[in-house]
């Protein structure tokens, strides 16, 4: 036996790997409830790493660190999962400099889909080219009783689990204008998104997001949109019609507007083709629990070539992931703007 032991050591084989053990906790969450995994033995020193598929499409990893060693080892990581089912968490890598893996399964139970209303971008900023944009967004009660509902911010650019919320009661039948909605309701400047909160079937809402100017006003209209028109994980959308000059001096530019409606992180994969069908480019953007971003002259980010006609292809992962997306196409020589929507790719019969 000490000679099979020398001679494994000789060769640089392990005599045995190292058994992870997992556990998850809440032991059976529900969809979009935090799960923190906790993972013994724990990464504890220079080189360890212990890499996780949650089984959903998403991953996640734990590398050493030195505040490692203020807690006796990292040993945990946090996932929210989209989707209900049954997954098999999988976890490999090193630990205390040797291979290591284990594995957990984990039910994850489903939950009603909320009712929200989401408006996909207001604005109160200064833009490029001396633009100045502004919002206003209108409610309207479609019922004979009055109506409570509560506008939540949606910062560009961060997760939004815990958003600035103003909550408004409207009577029955009438409508409500917020004027420049972000600044007015919130105090608010640059870009973001809104969540409109509600009872079922109790409002419906609108918004013009424009250039102001002291000769008058021109600008596009934002749809306001619930869950159920959201892209699912598995399907395929596009935006068409689009154009980017960076001159900035003539033809177009297009910015990307993106908005995860989840309590967990979206991936939204991009892919950027020619008119023609010739691939440009592809990008993966990361989008953080309930984050809006817009991804201003979206089309640098893959080439610095101007290209006069273009279309993106847009999905969305992990499992039960949702995601919203458009285009704002701005004429570069009179800030003039249109908004280009979302079409989901109908499934191949």
């Amino acid at each position: 036996m000490w000679r099979l032991a020398l001679c494994l050591i000789c060769l640089g084989v392990d005599a045995a790997a190292v058994d992870l053990t997992i556990t998850a906790s809440p032991a059976r969450p529900r969809v979009g409830e935090e799960v923190t995994f906790t993972f013994s033995p724990p990464v504890s020193q220079s080189g360890d790493e212990v890499i996780f598929d949650f089984g959903d499409g998403a991953t996640g990893k734990v590398s050493w660190a030195v505040e490692c060693a203020l807690f006796g080892g990292c040993k945990q990581i946090k996932h929210t999962y989209l989707a209900a089912g049954n997954f098999r968490v999988l976890a490999s890598g090193k630990v205390t400099g040797q291979d290591a893996s284990g594995s957990l399964n984990l039910t994850v139970d489903p939950t009603p889909v909320p009712a929200d209303l989401y408006l996909l971008a207001a604005a109160h900023v200064r833009g490029t080219n001396e633009t100045n944009w502004r919002t206003d967004l209108v409610v309207n009660n479609v019922t004979f009783l009055a109506a409570s509902y509560k506008l939540c911010l949606l910062r560009r650019g961060t997760g939004n689990q815990n958003p600035v919320c103003k909550s408004f009661t409207l009577p029955a039948r009438q409508a409500r204008r917020h004027q420049d909605v972000l600044f007015t309701e919130f105090g608010s400047e640059g870009a973001a998104a809104l969540r409109i909160e509600a009872a079922p079937g109790v409002v419906l809402a609108t918004s013009r997001t424009y250039n102001a100017l002291e000769a008058g006003t021109y600008g596009q209209f934002v749809p306001v949109l619930g869950l159920s028109q959201a892209l699912l994980a598995g399907e395929e959308g596009r935006l068409l019609q689009l154009s980017h000059n960076p001159a900035l001096t003539d033809g177009f530019r297009t910015n990307l507007g993106l908005l995860n409606p989840t309590p967990g992180v979206v991936t939204a994969q991009l892919r950027f083709y020619r008119g023609d069908g010739i691939l440009i480019g592809e990008l993966a953007q990361d989008l953080q629990p309930y984050e809006f971003t817009q991804l201003d002259k979206v089309l640098e980010r893959v080439t610095d070539q101007p290209v006069e006609d273009f279309y993106l292809v847009v999905s969305c992962n992990p499992a039960g992931a949702r995601l919203f997306a458009y285009a704002s196409v701005v004429d570069n020589r009179t800030g003039d703007a249109i908004l280009v929507p979302l079409q989901k790719v109908p499934a191949q019969q």
